[in-house]
């Protein structure tokens, strides 16, 4: 995380590219909020995938809660790219022992799931 600070302190287009790729794909949940964070302060968010970005939080953050903050974000940004990584999500199972503990690990915002998805496949 420090790395992203001083390559986002540079005014390189090099080291934005590198931010925003950070922003866009890395798997690491803290790393990848704060790469977002600091194109949107320095003024290049634009070049940040926000579909790859928060469709990883929507598939990665802990608690149901958390990963729910994604939905409707991806449903405003209005990009058919979402629909994979909120099927994905509304399928989602926790693991349980036997019978025991299983279910829909997303129970929270099955709704929201399924307004965007229903929302988003309607787009040309």
């Amino acid at each position: 995380i420090a790395s992203l600070d001083l390559l986002a302190a540079l005014d390189d287009d090099a080291a934005q590219a590198k931010v925003a790729a950070v922003a866009s794909t890395d798997t690491r949940n803290a790393v990848r909020v704060r790469a977002r964070k600091l194109a949107d302060e320095k003024g290049y968010g634009q070049k940040v995938d926000r579909v790859k970005s928060y469709a990883l939080d929507l598939l990665q953050f802990k608690g149901c809660e958390e990963r729910a903050t994604a939905v409707p974000v991806l449903r405003q940004l209005g990009d058919k790219r979402a629909i994979p990584a909120l099927e994905r999500a509304r399928g989602k199972r926790r693991r349980g022992f036997l019978i025991f503990g299983g279910g829909s690990a997303n129970k929270c915002m099955i709704a929201a799931l399924d307004e965007a998805i229903a929302y988003l496949s309607k787009l040309p």
